[in-house]
């Protein structure tokens, strides 16, 4: 993830799922998401969350099922 641009979909989605199912803290989650500053991890949840289309929305509901399916990360 270190090479994609800090606002990549990819790295949003992966963001909002860390934010909304663990509790590491946003400077460790903008440290190994190469996110650039922990303030771009509020923004990035926000907007996932609030993805109504797109790849944003695809990526929200494909982890979101992915870990819901998996029971050691429920």
């Amino acid at each position: 993830m270190g090479r994609m641009p800090k606002g990549a979909p990819e790295k949003q989605a992966m963001a909002w799922l860390l934010r909304t199912r663990t509790a590491v803290s946003r400077r460790w989650e903008a440290e190994r998401l190469a996110m650039g500053d922990e303030s771009r991890l509020a923004q990035a949840v926000a907007t996932v969350k609030a993805a109504l289309a797109g790849k944003l929305r695809e990526f929200r509901e494909r982890l979101g099922a992915a870990c819901d399916a998996e029971p050691s990360l429920k």
